[in-house]
């Protein structure tokens, strides 16, 4: 495995304020790299021997770096704030989640009795119709009745003309 060594030249900010990246100089050029693929040496410039900017990785005791722990320290309390944001959001999500489902369960039960107030509609536009059908028999039976009662009037009537005119006729 290969680990470019190199020093920090720009810390780059996240999302919530919090340096996750970080521009490493190194020997071949300038890098972007996460924190969590940083680790910190104890190492020395020799910049005053050598003109070039190369690093050297021999041990001082005179200068340490020290931005590793800090950095990381920081990184654990963004870290910890985000996941706690990440908690409140999930908790009301969960809540916002809980009252969809009672929404969707209070317009399914009006649904419901939408569907059984159209039911109760139904049978009693079936209920009046059956009455309007059995009154308009019952017209017609009466229509027929009030035809033959007419008629047997008419009969009797003929009846009574022709016993009155047997009635002249005999006399």
């Amino acid at each position: 495995m290969f680990w470019p060594k190199g020093r920090i030249v720009k810390l780059i900010a996240g999302k919530y304020g919090i340096a996750r990246v970080f521009h490493i100089r190194t020997s071949t050029g300038t890098l972007v790299r996460a924190i969590q693929r940083l680790y910190p040496l104890e190492i020395t410039s020799n910049v005053g021997e050598n003109q070039s900017d190369h690093l050297s990785l021999k041990p001082s005791s005179s200068r340490k770096v020290n931005w590793g722990a800090r950095a990381q320290v920081k990184y654990r309390e963004d870290s910890l704030k985000y996941q706690e944001d990440s908690l409140k959001y999930r908790e009301d999500r969960l809540k916002y989640q809980e009252d969809s489902l009672k929404y969707q369960e209070d317009r399914l039960k009006y649904q419901e009795d939408s569907l059984k107030h159209q039911e109760d509609r139904l049978k009693y536009q079936e209920d009046s119709l059956k009455y309007r059908e059995d009154r308009l028999k019952y017209q017609e039976d009466s229509l027929k009745y009030q035809e033959d009662r007419l008629k047997y009037q008419e009969d009797s009537l003929k009846y009574q003309e022709d016993r009155l005119k047997y009635r002249e006729d005999g006399v």
